[in-house]
């Protein structure tokens, strides 16, 4: 198994050497999402999952752009603790039964867009554009 694995992962490093990708972090999010998209063998996520993905990594990547960080490779374990505390400090506008309110996202919530993070870093690591996933990292931590 440990082989078929170590064959699998080489296959996708030479697949991913042999196709140009973009490692701008909007770029490489978009990537990635029809990477999911087009998944064989796997259940494939829905369109609306999609949607929330893309809405959750586009957050994401306007939070690393307003800080100066454009690229995948430049993401820090110390940019990653960043963006978990502004989770942690984000308010919304969310629908409630008397109308829109204000409100902070919760530790769910906060884990879903950190998760999503996780995971598209995660595709990144396994091409060898990235060395370590920060955000996995993170997540161990607080679960």
């Amino acid at each position: 198994m440990a082989e078929l694995r170590e064959n699998r992962e080489a296959e996708e490093k030479a697949a991913a050497a042999a196709v140009s990708v973009p490692t701008s972090i909007p770029s490489f999010a978009g990537y990635h999402l029809a990477c999911k998209q087009h998944l064989v063998g796997r259940r494939r996520p829905s369109g609306r999952e999609i949607d929330l993905q893309r809405r959750r990594l586009l957050h994401a990547a306007r939070f690393f752009g307003n800080r100066g960080i454009r690229d995948v490779r430049e993401i820090t374990r110390e940019s990653v603790a960043a963006y978990a505390e502004h989770l942690r400090a984000e308010v919304m506008s969310v629908p409630g039964p008397t109308g829109r309110r204000i409100a902070r996202l919760s530790p769910a919530t906060q884990r879903k867009y950190l998760g999503t993070l996780s995971n598209m870093l995660k595709r990144a690591k396994s091409m060898g554009i990235i060395k370590t996933n920060f955000v996995a990292d993170l997540l161990e931590r607080i679960e």
